[in-house]
Formats: structure tokens, C-alpha cells, sequence
């Protein structure tokens, strides 16, 4: 196999060379020592010393041939002896060995410079010079490049991406190699092909072919430009080459252009900054033609004849010879080859559009680690795309104008358009351009809706008519008020019904409708000029007006001082109205609802709302002494913003108008129900001074709440919040660990952002560690909180020292130690939740733990938390996480769980179950309240809701490590109030643990329905046991505080769990629930009660724990269910007036007394695995005795059966 041919230059002093063979072969793997090729052309024919070969080639003999350097081939290489004829560069004789007269290679050149000469070797065979082994193609190892055929089709914009892996067949690297680099195009990733840099002529441009070897993707080319010059240039190209087409600009495309280009000089190659990335086959021949529009030039060099002549070439390319050219497509200059650098390379994805449409032949080529490239070609079919299918437009009648709409349909290519005729023809309109009357000299006008793809095409017309109906707005004359203006309704001929009033020209400035009021202080000084404007597409009418507002007047003064004058403002008779003042000079009056301008409340004296009454301040409240309205509502009137002095003000309700931006307060003010507003876009509260204090307070019958839908904080939303309030949270004197969440920050907590500059918990639950004779204490605020270290850590000093205050780490699924309560870090978050032991307020003796309870108030003051609240969360099966209330406000934690958009479920929490802490539940019973958000709660008052303060566990659902968060939007100031029992949904049981006295200590419910099952699973809820009571549903050892079951069945028994931590009487408390035919009992196995349950009132069963029991509380008690059998005409039996006594029998015999129900009766008694035991027959309608001192000690069941229905019993035989 010959490989290659080889050109060398020699010097005048050698007459024998060494080609590279050596590299060549250890490329190839083949060489084992290097081998030198001698040459001493001795063989060659001498060129005669007369002949300079000036402009022509010297011809040498068969070993060697010089190549034509251009059409003056002024230097080439000779074969001489003796001298050279140039003394100053001549060799006297020729240097082969054992001679001194022999033959050599030489230069002879004249009148020339800067010229090369080219002297070509005959061909090597390497299988001779390399160790004489032959070399064949199974020598040289290649990857294997596998291909598959496919057919794509091109998607509704005409185009596809093939991908490299799509055609990949299973390629592997060669032998020993790893890793396999595969692209479109070229024997392998990259590469670049270089022509000699030596240029000696230029024009605007270059034009030459490119033959393909393989495939391959030019990407780019780097030229010699004219040095000196910065211009721009642009690169077309055409399959098949370019010659007979030199002057056809129509036959060429345009790649692209750059402008600004910079020579880098003489013989040095500029890259283009021009992107070509085009695919080209194997067996393919380009023209390319690179050229300079203006300013500038290309060079290259004469040489062979156009197009015929190789330049260079590699594997992959081959560069013929080319033409000079004007610009653009103009004079050409035949005999010319580029010069430069032709770069290539391969890539993972190749684009057809609908050009390639048909079959086409890509090449699939691949580099291994080791450098071995390889190649196969692949058919690609490619189909046209789907037709377009436009969706049709009704004819259309506009009033002045119209905006063509968005043009839909499926399978659209992205370019559909509106046109003036048939298949795209005339004038083109794209979605969203706005047509005007004037457009068109009549109507109606046909407009055509088109799209096409690869010639495919689909087309829908509509008729369009524009009409002119001009608003026409009635003028409105200068406007003077009072106060205020309210805006008139704008009326006029053909309105839009967006017409409006505006602070600038043509619908700009701040806009305001009808009905709305403009205050004085919404300018800052007048008149001002209003405009009345509409629009209708591109017909619109203007008016103006100008309005003057002048500071409102007092009319009339209601002053106090003793006596009402003129009279009460309240009198039905002349009551005071928005444009009048009430001064309180003195004593203490009480009013019911009345309407003021202005409310001044002197020094010393008291204003008192009567319970359910409104005061309505339109402009100034002004306190110096004390305004009572505890139990009433303060409502800021009128448009203007409020800055109100509030001295010493006791609020019910403070509640803002709809057109009230602001409310700044100063003094102290309390407030007991709500705070709230109209304005749909939130009211701001903020206060003037630091001394100013807002208080949300909290007792045993309400806690103040915030309407987050329409209140704002100042500065609340780019988190500078500077005003503090203090909130507050009523707890009942029950010596209980509570969850506790606070609505405020003692921090900067909010997005992320917290800082260590704000009070402690010991600054606020501990007030400040005062205690009774402290000055400053206050009696029923704060508690006692104790831990390890006592004093040193902020703790309150026990004997013990145990630790009273926990936090919960949701990601841990922990409870955490709090190790100090009055560190810069101890502050309080919004949100988090403590576990705190609630002992009372702080005169609670902490030497006595049987203490008296006495109710507290814990107070907190801080930033008002108004944001979304993020909480980090595991969602890990079985796992627990606490979510606390952010917000002063009840919370609806259902809604939010089970939103399809915003649920907390998308965080990974399962969202059907709640436990809770429910203070409403009597102190001695469980802490812990079970919640289902269709069966709802197992005990106490929680509906759904969390309040203020409050905290909720939810279980992962298995998702991992996430966040949760709480929004604002669910934030209520109210919440309705729902049944601990619903009748509605699945058939629910809600069984409840009682003292004899009746008191609730614990509860669960079972939900039956046939969509329910009845493997324990995440839709049943797991009990929290306490250290005191518990009732649960035991399903194997599972302890469920809620369980969804499946319809019951004839027989089926469901085990109870009830736990108590004191002997005595208690009593199970069933509500009415009423199973389709199906009767449910609750047993007790001790003493073989078993009690129908009711369906229209509750069920009781009562019962005694001793250390005598035999049967533990955790066997004893199940619910059983049996068919219902009985008559409908007769329930005796399904009242339970059967009685059976005693039970346990004792004393070797049991009565059944059958309540005087006559007739025919079978009694049966089995044993638990079912087995018969006895069985009578009898007449008897009361006592009737059965024997029991046969019977082994157990428990039986008693069956009786008889014409108007049957019952059964469990009995104790000892």
C-alpha cells in the first residue's frame, strides 16, 4: 500500500535527503528503528547550465518533479555539476561519496525574490521502509461507526433536529481504545485544512470549490485581507461548484456578512466572523465565494488553471483552483487559488428544513481516546410536515378600530398571517395590529387568514366592517367643594363604558371613576384641572374641568361639660352630622352611634361608647383624656388619611373606609375585637413616635384579631417595619405544657432576614422577670419558665430547675431543649412554636406544685409578621412537623391544605390530618386533639381554623427534606363556627372518654365508607398518647385517634384502647350514628355489657376501674357490629330491654329478664370460637335462669332469638 506523497527542499552544500519516513511509520505503528531514505542523483539527467528555467519548469527525471509556482516560474530546482553559475551562492562540486565531480540539487533563480520552489519526490512505498512489512487496510485500526436509516418528519415550522444518537447504531472505538466522539460531518469532530500562506495578487474576492472526501461541516474561514484595511465582507456558496456560474448572482446563496473586519497584514490569516455551520456530504463539490464589498480586499495567489488544479487537501477536503472577482459577481480574473485556512468539524445535532425534504445521505463520523477516527454514511427520509389547520373567524363589525386577534389553529407553523388576498397574496398583517377606520375606503373587506409550511398550506377568510361612533362626552363646569368631591357619573353619547376621570391628558395620570371621592389632601394645593376621557379603538373625546376643594367648615360644636349643647349629638332630634364637631370638656358622657367632622376628648374627661355603637370620625379624633368604646366601634370616615392623637383609647373595633389609605396613631390605644378597613386595597397603620403603643389584647371570651385582606403595617412590604405592637394571648389557669406561636417578631424577621437586636422571650413571656412587689409588675401577665442553670440563663430558679420550654425541629423531628430564654439570640419568631409549660401568671407558687391555677396573659411585642411565612419541613413517611400561626388572625389551615394550587400537599405534607392542642378541652383530659378534614375532630372545639397563637402537627407524605408556607390570604378576622358533630358525608362514629361527672377526657371517631379501607394507612391518623387519659381505636397494636374504615360487616369487632392514670367511675360516650342496616354495640368484656348504639341520641356505657379488674382497659372494650334483624314494628329488642344479670355470674348461675315481651324465645350459648354450649326453648316473658356450674370459667355469648327480632350479650362465667 503507498500512502502519501511528500515534498522536500534541499540545501546547495547536501546532495542526499532524509525524508520523515521514521514518523510516519510510528504513526502507523509500524516502524521498530529509524530508516533514512539517501538520495545522491547521480541517476538524474543534467539540466543544462544555459538554461536558467526562468518562466519555465525545469524537467527533471523520473525520481523528482518541480511543481509550477505561478505563471512566471521564475525559481526551481536543477540538477547541476561542477559549479554554479552565481559565484556568490555556488556549490564547486557535487558531494557523493568516493567522488569529487558528481550531480546535485540546486536553486537557480533569477530576478527574483521572495519566491518558493517546490520540489515533489517520487512515492514511497512504506511496506518497503517500514521493516519491509506490508501495510493493508486491516493494519490501521479504526472505530466501528454503525448507522441506521430512518424517516423524520419535519415539525409545523419545517424543521427537524437530528441528533447523532438517533442515527447511532451501536458504534464502538478501535481496539484498546475508550470513549467515542460521534458528529455529522468530516472523518471526525474537527479539523482545519490550509492552503500555502504566500500570496502575490487580490481583489474584492475569491472564488474556488471544495470537493468532499467525507462528509463534513464548515464552520468558518480565515483569509489574508488587504493590510491595512477594515471592512466589511460577505461568503455565498453553491452546490456543484462554481464555475460556468461565476457571474449568476441569482445562483448563489448568501451565508453571511461581517462588517468591521481588520486586516491582521501582509501574509497574516484574518478570521472571519462569519458563522457558516453548513453540512456537506461526501462526494459533494462547493463554490465558495468569499468577498469584500467596499474599502477593502482579499489576496491570493496566480497559479493553475480555474478549477482543475488540487491546492490542498486532507482526508476529508480537497481545494481546487479558482477565480478573482469583482464585487458583486463582477470581473473575473481566471487562474487564481485561495489562500488561507478552511475550517471544519462535525456536530451532535444536523437541521433539515423543507429543502431537504425526500432522502438524504448524512455521514456519521466518530474520535476515539486514542485518535482514531472512522465514518459511515446514513438514508434519511425526510417527510413533510402536517398541514396547518387555521381555526375560522367570524365576521367582525368595530367601532373605529380593530386588533386583529391571534390567529390559532393547530399545527401552525408560527408565520400564519392576515392578508389582503388569497394564498397569502398582497399586503400581510400579523396578530396585533391595530386597523383604523381610514384603512380602507369601504366596507365590508374580506381578509384572509394564512399559513404555509414547506408548500402546504391552509387558509380562512372573515369579513371585517369598521364603523365610527366618536364618543361624545357632555362637558362638566368648574366644581367647588367642601372637604371633598364626589365624582359624578360621566355621561355623554357612544361611551365605552371605560370612560373616566384623569389628572393628565389623553387618559393619563391617576385615574378615578365615577363615584369615587377626591379629598382635599389628595393635592396640594387648588384648583387643580380634571379630564373626562374615553377611547373606542382610535375614536376618543376629551373634557376638562377644574375642581377647587376648600378645607370643610364646622357647623355646629356639640360641647359636654356637665350637660350636652345645644344637645346630645346622639338625640334623634338634631344629631350631629359629618360636617360637626363633639368636644368632650369635662365628666363622662355615653353616646350611641353618632357622625362627627372632628372628636376632641379634653384632659380629665371620658368618652364612653355603649356597647354595639359607632363613633364615625370623618377628619380629626384628638384624645387628651380617655375614650372608652370597649365594647364599640371607631370608624375613620370620609377620603382624607387620618393622624389621630388616641391619649388613651379603649377600641372594640377600630375600622378604616374604603377610601382611607392611612391611619397614624400617637397615645395608647387598645384594641379588643378587630382591626379592619373597607379598603380593598389595604389601609396603612403607622405610628408617629416611638412612644406610641398599640395593643391587640386577648381574655378568656375573645382575642383581637387583624384583617390581613385589608390592613397593612407601614413600610411592612420592604421589610423596615419600625412601629412595635404588642398582641396579646389569654391562657386558662390549668398547669398544662401548651403549643404557643406568636403573630410577631421581636426581631427584623421576615424573608429570610432576621438580626439579634430585639427583646427576648424573657423580656416578654417572663415580663422582664418582674414579680409581685416588682415595680412595674402587673398581675396576670407571664408565666414562670424554668430550666437548667435557673437565673444564669434567663430561667425562673426552682429546686429542680426542670426545663419548662421546648422547641420542635421539623427536619430532626424532635423536640429541642431551649437552653436560655435571655440571650441576644432567645428572640421570637413569628411562626415557631414553643412547647411551654403554662403554670399560670407569675404569683403562682413555684415551691407548690398543687398551686392554685390562675388564668395569664402572655404578652409579645414585636413587628407585625404580614408576609407569606416559609417553614422547613420533612416529608417523610411517619414523620411530624409543627406549623405555627403566623398572623394575629384566625388562620383557615383546612382551606390552605387542600388547595389544588397553593396546598400544603405540593410540600409533601398530608393534608387530610391535624393534631392539636386544643384549649378548649377540659385540663385533666388528653393534650392531644386528632383531626380529619372530612370527619373532623375527635374532641373539643377545633374546626379547621387555627387561631391566633395556635400551632397544628402534620404528617409527612413522603416527598423528602422541603419547605411549607403559610399565605397571607388565608389569614381571616373571622371564621365560622362549626358542631363538634357533623351528620353529613361517611357514617362516623365519635366515641369520647368521660369522668362520671361527664367531662370530656379524651375522644376518637371511626369513619365508615365504602371508598375507605381498612389497612392502616396515611389516611388514618395515629394517637397522641397522654400521660393521663386516652381512648383510641386499636387495630393490631396501631393506636389510631382517627380511623377511615370500609363499611362494617355482619360479626366484625373493633378493639378499643382506653388507658386512665386514677381508678374510679367513668363512661364511654358514643353521639347517634346510624349504620345502613347494621346495628352497632358497644361491649365491655369485663362485665359482658353490651349497649346498642343509638342512632337518633347519644349511647353511654359506664364502667369502674380497680386493681381487681381482670380483663386490662387495653382488652376490654371493642364496638361490634351485627346485621339488623329485627322487626320494624317492634325494636324491643333492639332497645336493649333485654337485661342479663349478673354479669360476671359468680355464683354458678345468670338471669335473663326479657321485659315482658310474650311469646316463643330460643337462648343459645356459645363459647367465643363459636361452639354451642346449651340451648333452651321458652315461653317465659321475665326471669328466666340458666345454670352455669358446668361451664368452664370464660366468656360466653348469649343469643336470644325470638318473633319480633333477636339479641345477644357477652357473659363472664367464674
Amino acid at each position: 500500500m503507498v500512502i502519501g506523497e511528500y515534498a522536500f527542499s534541499s540545501v546547495g552544500s547536501k546532495d542526499f535527503l532524509y525524508p520523515n519516513i521514521t514518523e510516519k511509520c510510528s504513526d502507523l505503528i509500524l516502524s521498530k528503528s529509524p530508516i533514512n531514505i539517501n538520495e545522491d542523483f547521480e541517476s538524474e539527467n543534467l539540466n543544462g547550465t544555459s538554461d536558467y528555467c526562468e518562466a519555465f519548469i525545469c524537467n527533471l527525471s523520473s525520481s523528482w518533479t518541480n511543481l509550477n509556482n505561478g505563471n512566471d516560474d521564475d525559481i526551481d530546482w536543477r540538477v547541476n555539476n561542477d559549479a554554479t553559475k552565481s559565484t556568490t551562492t555556488r556549490a564547486n562540486f557535487g558531494f557523493s561519496e568516493g567522488t569529487t565531480v558528481g550531480k546535485y540539487f540546486a536553486l537557480e533563480a533569477s530576478n527574483c525574490s521572495d519566491s518558493d520552489g517546490m520540489l515533489e519526490s517520487d512515492r514511497i512505498s512504506l511496506d518497503t521502509y517500514c521493516d519491509n512489512k506490508v501495510i493493508n487496510s486491516s493494519s490501521i485500526s479504526q472505530p466501528s461507526i454503525l448507522t441506521r436509516d430512518l424517516t423524520v418528519q419535519l415539525d409545523n415550522s419545517g424543521n427537524y433536529s437530528l441528533t447523532t444518537a438517533e442515527v447511532d447504531n451501536g458504534s464502538t472505538p478501535s481496539s484498546g481504545c475508550s470513549g467515542l466522539e460521534l458528529s455529522f460531518g468530516g472523518s471526525g469532530p474537527s479539523g482545519s485544512l490550509s492552503t500555502p500562506t504566500f500570496t502575490d495578487n487580490g481583489q474584492r474576492g475569491i472564488m474556488f470549490d471544495v470537493e468532499f472526501i467525507n462528509g463534513a461541516i464548515i464552520t468558518s474561514f480565515d483569509v489574508p485581507l488587504y493590510p491595512g484595511t477594515t471592512a466589511d465582507y460577505e461568503i455565498y456558496y453553491r452546490v456543484g461548484g462554481y464555475q460556468g456560474f461565476e457571474s449568476t448572482a441569482g445562483d448563489w446563496t448568501l451565508i453571511g456578512s461581517a462588517t468591521d473586519v481588520t486586516s491582521l497584514g501582509t501574509n497574516m490569516l484574518t478570521p472571519l466572523p462569519i458563522d457558516i455551520d453548513l453540512n456537506f456530504n461526501a462526494g459533494q463539490t462547493v463554490g465558495f465565494y468569499i468577498t469584500n464589498t467596499i474599502g477593502g480586499g482579499i489576496q491570493y495567489k496566480e497559479g493553475p488553471s480555474s478549477g482543475s488544479t488540487e491546492i490542498a487537501s486532507d482526508f476529508n477536503l480537497v481545494v481546487t483552483g479558482g477565480v478573482g472577482k469583482a464585487y458583486p459577481f463582477g470581473l473575473t480574473y481566471p487562474n487564481r487559488h485561495f489562500v488561507g485556512t478552511i475550517n471544519y468539524g462535525g456536530t451532535s445535532i444536523l437541521d433539515f428544513d423543507c429543502s431537504d425534504i425526500g432522502t438524504q445521505t448524512v455521514t456519521l463520523s466518530g474520535e476515539d481516546s486514542c485518535g482514531n477516527v472512522g465514518s459511515n454514511t446514513s438514508t434519511i427520509t425526510v417527510l413533510a410536515p402536517d398541514a396547518p389547520d387555521l381555526d375560522a373567524l367570524n365576521n367582525v363589525v368595530a367601532n373605529c378600530s380593530y386588533t386583529l386577534p391571534a390567529i390559532t389553529g393547530t399545527g401552525l407553523s408560527g408565520n400564519q398571517v392576515y392578508s389582503e388576498f388569497s394564498n397569502g397574496n398582497g399586503f400581510n398583517l400579523s396578530a396585533g395590529t391595530v386597523l383604523n377606520e381610514s384603512d380602507f375606503s369601504s366596507y365590508p373587506i374580506t381578509l384572509y387568514i394564512y399559513d404555509e409550511v414547506c408548500g402546504i398550506s391552509d387558509e380562512e377568510s372573515f369579513q371585517l366592517t369598521i364603523i365610527s361612533q366618536t364618543p361624545d362626552i357632555t362637558p362638566l363646569s368648574h366644581q367647588t367643594a367642601s372637604g371633598s368631591f364626589i365624582l359624578p357619573v360621566i355621561s355623554g353619547n357612544n361611551l365605552s363604558g371605560n370612560e373616566a376621570y384623569y389628572t393628565d391628558v389623553s387618559g393619563g395620570g391617576i385615574q378615578y371613576n365615577a363615584g369615587d371621592a377626591i379629598c382635599i389632601t389628595d393635592f396640594s394645593s387648588y384648583p387643580v384641572t380634571l379630564y373626562i376621557y374615553d377611547s373606542n379603538g382610535s375614536c376618543s373625546d376629551q373634557e376638562s374641568f377644574s375642581l377647587n376643594i376648600n378645607p370643610k367648615p364646622i357647623s355646629v360644636e356639640y360641647i359636654y361639660n356637665g350637660s350636652w349643647s345645644p344637645n346630645a349629638p346622639d338625640s334623634s332630634t338634631n344629631p350631629s352630622t359629618s360636617s360637626d364637631k363633639i368636644t368632650i370638656q369635662s365628666g363622662s358622657p355615653s353616646l350611641s352611634s353618632v357622625i362627627a367632622l372632628d372628636v376632641q376628648v379634653d384632659a380629665s374627661a371620658t368618652l364612653t361608647g355603649l356597647t354595639g355603637s359607632t363613633l364615625s370620625v370623618e377628619r380629626d379624633l384628638i384624645v387628651n383624656g380617655i375614650l372608652d368604646y370597649q365594647e364599640a366601634t371607631v370608624f375613620k370616615a370620609g377620603c382624607s388619611n387620618a393622624d389621630w392623637n388616641m391619649g388613651q383609647s379603649e377600641i372594640g373595633t377600630l375600622e378604616a373606609g374604603a377610601d382611607i389609605d392611612k391611619i397614624t396613631l400617637s397615645g395608647v390605644t387598645n384594641i379588643y375585637y378587630r382591626l379592619t378597613s373597607q379598603n380593598n386595597d389595604r389601609t396603612e397603620i403607622a405610628f408617629n413616635s416611638a412612644n406610641t403603643n398599640l395593643t391587640l389584647n386577648s381574655s378568656s371570651s375573645n382575642t383581637a384579631v387583624i384583617d390581613y385582606a385589608k390592613i397593612d403595617f407601614e413600610n411592612g412590604t420592604d421589610y423596615s417595619l419600625t412601629p412595635k405592637l404588642t398582641v396579646e394571648r389569654w391562657f386558662s389557669g390549668v398547669r398544662k405544657f401548651r403549643l404557643v406561636s406568636s403573630p410577631v417578631s421581636t426581631n427584623h424577621f421576615y424573608a429570610g432576614e432576621s438580626d439579634t437586636s430585639g427583646t427576648s422571650i424573657f423580656d416578654n413571656w417572663q415580663e422582664g422577670g418582674r414579680n409581685l412587689g416588682d415595680a412595674g409588675y402587673e398581675s396576670g401577665f407571664g408565666t414562670h419558665i424554668t430550666g437548667p442553670g435557673g437565673a444564669a440563663n434567663g430561667f425562673d430558679t426552682t429546686q429542680s430547675n426542670n426545663l419548662s420550654i421546648y422547641g420542635y425541629e421539623n427536619l430532626n423531628n424532635s423536640w429541642v431543649a431551649v437552653n436560655s430564654t435571655h440571650a441576644s439570640t432567645d428572640q421570637i419568631k413569628a411562626g415557631t412554636t414553643y412547647r411551654l409549660m403554662i403554670r399560670g401568671d407569675r404569683e403562682i407558687d413555684l415551691t407548690d406544685n398543687s398551686s392554685a391555677g390562675r388564668s395569664t396573659i402572655l404578652r409579645t411585642e414585636g413587628e407585625v409578621f404580614v408576609w407569606d411565612r416559609e417553614f422547613d419541613i420533612t416529608g417523610t413517611t411517619g414523620s411530624f412537623n409543627l406549623i405555627g400561626n403566623p398572623y394575629q388572625a384566625v388562620f383557615d389551615i383546612r382551606a390552605q391544605a387542600t388547595d389544588p394550587t397553593d396546598g400544603l400537599d405540593v410540600a409533601g405534607l398530608n393534608t387530610n390530618k391535624m393534631w392539636i392542642v386544643d384549649p378548649s378541652v377540659t385540663p385533666a383530659g388528653s393534650n392531644y386533639v386528632s383531626w380529619d378534614n372530612v370527619l373532623g375532630a375527635t374532641l373539643g372545639s377545633f374546626n379547621g381554623y387555627m387561631q391566633p397563637g395556635q400551632a397544628v402537627f402534620f404528617e409527612g407524605s413522603g416527598n423528602g427534606d422541603t419547605t411549607a408556607t403559610l399565605r397571607r390570604e388565608y389569614a381571616m378576622t373571622s371564621a365560622p363556627l362549626t358542631g363538634v358533630y357533623s351528620t353529613g358525608g361517611p357514617h362516623v362514629m365519635r366515641i369520647k372518654l368521660q369522668d362520671a361527672a361527664g367531662t370530656d377526657l379524651d375522644g376518637t371517631i371511626i369513619g365508615f365508607n365504602p371508598s375507605f379501607s381498612n389497612v392502616v394507612d396515611n389516611d388514618d391518623s395515629v394517637k397522641f398518647l397522654s400521660s393521663t387519659f386516652n381512648i383510641a381505636r386499636n387495630d393490631g397494636g396501631s393506636y389510631l385517634a382517627i380511623e377511615r374504615r370500609e363499611l362494617p360487616v355482619d360479626g366484625e369487632i373493633l378493639p378499643l384502647h382506653l388507658s386512665v392514670d386514677v381508678d374510679g367511675s367513668y363512661q364511654v360516650l358514643i353521639a347517634p350514628v346510624d349504620i345502613p342496616d347494621m346495628n352497632a354495640y358497644i361491649a365491655d368484656a369485663l362485665t359482658g355489657t353490651r349497649i346498642l348504639v343509638d342512632s337518633v341520641q347519644e349511647t353511654m356505657l359506664s364502667f369502674v376501674v380497680s386493681a381487681r379488674d381482670t380483663i386490662g382497659l387495653d382488652q376490654r372494650f371493642t364496638v361490634e357490629f351485627e346485621d339488623v334483624t329485627l322487626s320494624v314494628d317492634d325494636p324491643a329488642f333492639a332497645k336493649a330491654e333485654l337485661l342479663l344479670y349478673p354479669n360476671p355470674a359468680t355464683d354458678g348461675w345468670f338471669n335473663l329478664d326479657f321485659a315482658g315481651i310474650e311469646g316463643s324465645k330460643t337462648v343459645k350459648v356459645v363459647d367465643l370460637p363459636g361452639r354451642l354450649v346449651e340451648s333452651y326453648k321458652t315461653e317465659e316473658s321475665r326471669l328466666f335462669k340458666i345454670d352455669t356450674a358446668d361451664m368452664a370459667a370464660g366468656v360466653y355469648i348469649v343469643e336470644v332469638e325470638g318473633s319480633t327480632g333477636a339479641a345477644s350479650f357477652k357473659v363472664v362465667v367464674e
